[in-house]
């Protein structure tokens, strides 16, 4: 996941006549995608080899720095539900706290059974500032 400018992600529509020309349904559909990013920390407060729990809106997400690199993936493992942040950034595996269930850091797929996979969040880094898009 590539960082990104905010400024790109999230352009504004100058055409007045937009709202005319456009059902709901698409302004909706618009709107949904128009969500700003969500502010988590600073990057000088998360070094390589971090790995976090963060709550949002009663939603939980596992923040990791892998080697620099920043990922983000749902935070509840989908095997017993446990706190994926809260537990150990091993090599390249995020490993699950209850049950020691393991994910690639870098695709989110399980080492056991490749058809489970971790949801990944967009990461976005502007001005020492991490940001994850929940848009998605």
């Amino acid at each position: 996941m590539a960082s990104q400018e905010l400024n790109f992600l999230y352009p504004t529509n100058p055409n007045p006549e937009f709202a005319t020309k456009t059902s709901r349904r698409q302004r909706l559909a618009i709107l949904r995608f128009s969500v700003p990013p969500t502010k988590i920390k600073r990057l000088v407060d998360f070094p390589p080899g971090s790995l976090t729990q963060i709550q949002i809106n009663n939603s939980a997400y596992a923040l990791c720095n892998h080697q620099g690199t920043l990922r983000c993936f749902d935070g509840r493992c989908p095997h017993a539900g446990g706190p994926l942040g809260d537990g150990d950034l091993d090599g390249d595996q995020i490993v699950c706290p209850w049950h020691a269930w393991a994910f690639d850091c870098k695709t989110g797929v399980n080492d056991f059974d490749p058809n489970i996979q971790l949801k990944t969040h967009t990461v976005i880094v502007q001005d020492g500032n991490i940001f994850i898009d929940l848009s998605e």
